[in-house]
């Protein structure tokens, strides 16, 4: 019998799993419950405006990239798998 698995996830990403980590260390209190890479981290409550500006501030000095005003906006901070993505980009560019 074939077995097809349901859920089918590239494997993550070094970038993903360093966001992953501080994400959980700094507001999770290293407890990442059921904190998924596509779950949004503000209405998740995980992260607000306040803790936003910290994740901004890790991106930047953890991974060595500026992140410029325009890009402050959930379509690129709202979850891990979307900071991973923008991280991966700028490195590359």
């Amino acid at each position: 019998m074939l077995t097809i698995p349901t859920l089918c996830r590239p494997p993550m990403t070094e970038s993903a799993a360093e966001v992953r980590r501080y994400i959980v260390d700094t507001f999770l209190l290293g407890t990442p419950g059921g904190l998924s890479d596509s779950q949004s981290l503000m209405d998740t409550g995980v992260v607000d405006s306040t803790g936003m500006m910290a994740v901004v501030a890790f991106v930047e000095d953890h991974f060595g990239i500026t992140v410029e005003d325009e890009e402050m906006v959930p379509e690129v901070f709202d979850t891990i798998e979307r900071i991973a993505a923008f991280v991966d980009r700028k490195r590359a560019a």
